[in-house]
């Protein structure tokens, strides 16, 4: 593939992640994204979460890794790589860091944590994490929780992705 066709199916990936983080719940979003730019090797993303915040507002980072290659047939996993080396930099942070994997001609995200005993690389993504109404919710939950009083790298996520268990 062309290197212009991928750097649009990047954009376009990012822009449909963009939007399904910032989908309204009620009378606003739950998530207040800004793009980090080329300049940030690791993280497309720094999402703080939306609420009456007294002080340091919650947030993440988040890697996206957007495909117009679809679905594995035997399990229905995403096809967007994750190579070895670029997975384990996302640990260790003090920060929750998730990666998006954007089926870019479906137009649908599904998200997964960076946690797990086996990080490494990944020739497919699970897609059991779309994000939809309920799951937004449940990572505005996981992520505050995680504020709330953590100062240690996160061990475990709602957010799994199986082969990283």
């Amino acid at each position: 593939m062309p290197n212009g066709a991928q750097d649009a199916i990047g954009d376009r990936g990012e822009a449909v992640f963009h939007v399904a983080m910032t989908a309204f719940h009620g009378k606003q979003p739950l998530f207040r994204v800004r793009h980090l730019g080329e300049k940030w090797p690791r993280f497309d993303y720094f999402v703080e979460l939306v609420g009456p915040w007294k002080k340091q507002r919650p947030f993440f980072f988040v890697q996206v890794k957007a495909t117009q290659a679809g679905y594995t047939r035997r399990d229905g996993r995403l096809k967007a790589k994750i190579d070895t080396s670029h997975a384990r930099q996302l640990l260790g942070f003090l920060a929750p860091v998730y990666v998006a994997g954007v089926d870019e001609p479906g137009e649908a995200v599904y998200i997964i944590a960076a946690v797990g005993r086996r990080v490494g690389g990944l020739p497919s993504m699970h897609a059991g994490f779309e994000v939809n109404r309920a799951n937004r919710r449940l990572l505005w939950t996981e992520v505050r929780d995680f504020w709330r009083g953590s100062t240690q790298p996160r061990r475990t996520s709602v957010f799994v992705e199986p082969r990283w268990r």
